[in-house]
């Protein structure tokens, strides 16, 4: 089901000049000669901290230079503009010049310069062949008729192809990260590896394999403090109150339903999925109100959209406890929700017993508890 979404030689002799480039930033230098590019104007963006960065170069005979300085090496994306829509590059920023070349179009230009550059290089390699695979398994379920592609054989045989690609992905990313502990490529990929649902039991153990330079970034900072906060939300661990405003503006905090399971239910008006899902839960509820078990709805909507998210609740006739996430110590924040829908079930002593259940899985688990 879809969501929607929020190598330096380690010798001693260079430990100062590391330490002094940390502490001064780090200045990169894109030198970009696209034959044939018809886009005037070329984009890079990227984020640092929870700031996103743009600044843009003037395209002269598919010729762009680029300059800046970010504190550490990190991820960027050169974007321009054609006449079918936007071309994309991925670039790292790092201490070094950076020449981009290709034909045409940024996509599939060569990227040259600096070993994070190289490294990334190296795992696209790697990730070739699964993206060759994805292509033909795409190809091949487009060329299907509609009746085809709603048959049961079909809609299984596509969740086991994206189980078996996101398995083999898993194993490129470890491989890399074991082989490469020592760039911010590797530390970008605990993000694809842990999903849109990461859990700090799968992370840690790769994150620990990183160089001490490379938790030092600021990145690096803020990933160790997300595994900390992933710890607290873990199964077995005592969920983490919160409070938000309820429908009537009422302030409701988790720890108000301590003696009862509850579900916590991260959704929003514009969700498509979580709408979809809304007929499970309403079921759900129905079937298990009577043996103490309730549900708290926690929206994602914003102020603007609050008439959508009031009448979602009427037209999805949810007619338990509806949170918006407005204050400024978000729910969805303490609970690290980057996908919706996604729930957490917490047991009478506020202990969370389960994680994002859906469908027959939610009824069977609340069988199971509550028979």
């Amino acid at each position: 089901m879809k969501q929607y979404l929020k190598s330096i030689l380690a010798l001693t002799m260079l430990a100062a000049p590391v330490a002094a480039m940390a502490q001064q930033g780090v200045s990169y230098t894109i030198k970009g000669k696209i034959d044939g590019m018809t886009a005037s104007k070329v984009y890079l963006g990227y984020r640092s901290g929870k700031t996103y960065v743009r600044d843009s170069a003037e395209v002269k005979a598919g010729v762009f230079e680029l300059n800046g300085k970010v504190t550490d090496p990190v991820s960027a994306t050169l974007t321009s503009q054609l006449a079918g829509g936007y071309d994309y590059l991925t670039v790292y920023l790092e201490n070094a010049t950076i020449t981009v070349t290709g034909e045409n179009k940024l996509a599939g230009a060569k990227v040259e310069g600096g070993k994070d550059n190289r490294y990334y290089a190296e795992l696209q390699q790697l990730m070739a062949p699964l993206v060759q695979r994805d292509k033909e398994a795409s190809a091949a379920y487009a060329a299907l008729t509609k009746e085809e592609k709603q048959t049961e054989s079909v809609k299984q045989q596509r969740v086991s192809f994206d189980d078996s690609l996101t398995d083999a992905r898993k194993a490129i990313f470890a491989a890399f990260i074991d082989k490469h502990p020592n760039t911010v490529v590797s530390l970008d990929l605990l993000d694809s590896y842990g999903g849109l649902f990461p859990e700090a039991g799968v992370l840690e153990p790769l994150y620990k394999k990183l160089s001490k330079k490379v938790k030092a970034t600021g990145k690096g900072k803020i990933y160790a403090e997300t595994i900390t906060r992933l710890k607290r939300i873990e199964i077995g661990a005592q969920a983490p109150d919160f409070v938000q405003k309820d429908v009537a503006g009422k302030p409701v905090r988790l720890s108000d339903y301590r003696g009862q399971y509850v579900l916590l239910d991260f959704w929003a008006s514009w969700c498509k999925p979580c709408r979809a899902e809304n007929p499970a839960v309403v079921k759900a509820y129905s079937d298990y109100k009577s043996k103490n078990f309730t549900v708290l709805g926690v929206s994602l909507d914003n102020e603007q959209l609050r008439g959508a998210w009031l009448k979602a609740i009427k037209d999805d006739g949810l007619t338990w406890k509806q949170l918006i996430d407005l204050d400024e110590q978000k729910a969805s924040d303490i609970y690290h929700v980057q996908a919706i829908p996604q729930n957490f079930l917490i047991d009478p002593k506020g202990k969370i017993v389960a994680k994002n259940l859906r469908g027959e899985e939610l009824a069977g688990k609340l069988a199971e508890i509550l028979h």
